[in-house]
C-alpha cells in the first residue's frame, strides 16, 4: 500500500472512530509548504484514543513493532509503509492536537498539526536524538521560512521547555525580520 492510499484509509478510519489525531513528521510538513522524503507516517494521538487507533491498524494488518507510554510504532504485515504513534499524554501535546487543522487532500480530510506543534516536536526530538539535530533544525528552519505569521510566544514557550532560549533568539532575529 502506497503513502496516499494509507493515509485514506488512516484518515477515514480515524475520523469515523472520532480519534483525537494529528498527522506529524515528514509527511506533514508538505502542508506547510516544506518538502522533505521520508518513509513513514507519524501521528500524535490522544492517549484516551491509543485503543481505537491500535484496532485500526490491527484491521489493516500492521502489527506492533515497539511501544512504551509514549510512543508506539506498528509495521505492516506484508511490508509496506510504517506508522509511528506520538502518544499525548501532557499539556502541550493535547493543545497541540485542539489546535490542528483540517486539510482537504484529493478527495479526502485529515488533521494535520500546526507549524508551532510540529516545531516543538522537533525540538524534542533534537533532545531525544542529538545525532537528528541537524536534520530537525533543517526542518525547523524550513517551517519558519515558508509560515510568516507564527505564533512566536508559542514558540518561545517551546524553546524553553527544551532549554533552546539561545537557538529561539537566534531563529527569532533571522526569521521575524523577514517578516
Amino acid at each position: 500500500m502506497n503513502f496516499k492510499e494509507l493515509l485514506s484509509q488512516l484518515a477515514f478510519a480515524l475520523g469515523s472512530q472520532k480519534v483525537d489525531y494529528a498527522l506529524i513528521g515528514g509527511v506533514s510538513l508538505g502542508f506547510w509548504g516544506v518538502n522533505r522524503s521520508t518513509l513513514d507516517l507519524d501521528f500524535l494521538i490522544n492517549s484516551d484514543d491509543l485503543g481505537k487507533a491500535e484496532s485500526i491498524l490491527y484491521d489493516l494488518k500492521y502489527k506492533s513493532f515497539y511501544k512504551t507510554e509514549e510512543v508506539a510504532q506498528y509495521l505492516p504485515e506484508a511490508g509496506g509503509v510504517a506508522v509511528d504513534i506520538l502518544i499525548a499524554r501532557r499539556k502541550y501535546t493535547l493543545e497541540m492536537l485542539k489546535q490542528s487543522e483540517i486539510h482537504h487532500v484529493s478527495g479526502f480530510s485529515l488533521k494535520v498539526l500546526r507549524p508551532e506543534g510540529i516545531i516543538g516536536l522537533k525540538l524534542q526530538a533534537m533532545g531525544n536524538a542529538p545525532e537528528r539535530e541537524a536534520l530537525e533544525l533543517c526542518d525547523i528552519e524550513s517551517l519558519l521560512k515558508s509560515n510568516p505569521g507564527l505564533d512566536w510566544n508559542q514558540l518561545k514557550e517551546y524553546f524553553l521547555l527544551f532549554k533552546r532560549e539561545d537557538l529561539f533568539q537566534e531563529l527569532k532575529a533571522k526569521y521575524e525580520a523577514d517578516r
